[in-house]
């Protein structure tokens, strides 16, 4: 029930800060935590394996890609063109993390040449 509140939108939100990722970072894993009733102590890469799930960071990236891909098979994608130039979106990484949306536009556009 948590992970589609925790997905909405999580391509977009790259510009929090590290401590604000770690905090969704950390109710994923007390979500899972709770539906397989596993102790705190519990390493969060197990719950990870035995539920299946990847990490926040990885599942952003992914609906990343999954966007990005659907985009750019449709000819006149308006949302594509707003991101040809990557220099006016410098103003959205924060702290050194990068948006994941951008972060997949610049792998296609690197792996594409």
């Amino acid at each position: 029930m948590i992970l589609p509140h925790l997905d909405f939108g999580c391509m977009m939100y790259g510009r929090c800060s590290r401590v604000t990722l770690k905090k969704l970072d950390n109710t994923q894993f007390a979500a899972l935590r709770a539906v397989m009733s596993h102790m705190r102590s519990t390493p969060t890469n197990l719950i990870l394996v035995e539920r299946g799930q990847l990490p926040l960071k990885y599942r952003r990236l992914l609906f990343a890609y999954k966007y990005i891909s659907k985009a750019l098979r449709i000819q006149a994608y308006p949302v594509l063109s707003l991101f040809q130039d990557r220099k006016e979106f410098g103003h959205l990484c924060f702290n050194n993390t990068i948006p994941p949306i951008f972060e997949a536009l610049v792998d296609f556009h690197d792996n594409s040449k």
